[in-house]
């Protein structure tokens, strides 16, 4: 793989470009959700990660983890370590080497390293709930082993009845919303199937019937449903919203 003067390798110049995008970068699933929409929609080649594959909180680059690690080492990037409820959380922020390393890098690149800088700022700040309901929602070839999927489907369920049937991304000309996830054939189809399931279901949301559906809308909307904590907060105006969302 190609390096330049500043001895990093594309994706590691890229990498570290993405960390330089904002103050800090909070979390190693945000980075890599990251790297993921910048090397789908902005790079290519030698210069975007191909490794990709489906983990517990949906893409996963083996490169973007190893590569983040030796930029570390170098000094170019900070790593602040704690733990969480959640185990280990990384934060990372660019060094004062690391920026004139990307200050560097950037020379001969500012078309692409603005548009990695548009997709980094307009999360920066957000929950990540909003960034992973893009990334499954853009990329759901990843999401197959996601332990998350019901938690992300519900951020794209109420984001869906909040604003229509998809929304536009700064970053990208695609529409995404809970349909650009379950029109894919094959793709995080889920089990919930039988009639009888679907009647206490009903019950449980405090509908008088099954409401009248095709099978691949329920499906959706039974997986939302499925969690009690979600249940036991639903509300007569949540479910008016989530049942004209999926009609």
């Amino acid at each position: 793989m190609a390096g330049d003067a500043t001895g990093l390798s594309e994706r590691q110049g890229w990498l570290l470009l993405i960390v330089d995008s904002v103050p800090h970068l909070d979390g190693a699933t945000r980075l890599q959700k990251y790297a993921l929409l910048a090397s789908k929609i902005v790079l290519d080649g030698e210069s975007a990660y191909d490794d990709w594959e489906p983990h517990h909180f949906g893409a996963y680059s083996r490169q973007v983890s190893s590569d983040m690690a030796a930029l570390e080492e170098r000094g170019l990037v900070g790593v602040r370590r704690r733990e969480s409820g959640y185990g280990p959380h990384a934060t990372y922020s660019i060094s004062a080497s690391g920026r004139e390393a990307a200050g560097k890098f950037k020379v001969g690149r500012r078309g692409p390293a603005e548009r990695i800088k548009a997709i980094a700022t307009h999360y920066f700040g957000r929950a990540l709930d909003e960034l992973l309901a893009d990334a499954y929602a853009l990329f759901p070839e990843y999401t197959g082993k996601s332990a998350i999927r019901g938690r992300v489907r519900t951020s794209i369920l109420r984001r869906d009845a909040r604003l229509g049937a998809g929304i536009a991304l700064p970053y990208t000309d695609r529409r995404i919303g809970l349909s650009s996830i379950t029109d894919t054939a094959g793709i995080n189809r889920f089990p919930y199937n039988d009639e009888e399931f679907r009647r206490e279901l009903a019950k449980q949301a405090g509908l008088a019937d099954v409401p009248p559906t095709d099978p691949k809308a329920y499906d959706e909307l039974s997986e939302v449903f499925a969690g009690k904590e979600f249940l036991a907060n639903l509300t007569d105006e949540d479910v008016g919203e989530i049942m004209g969302s999926i009609r």
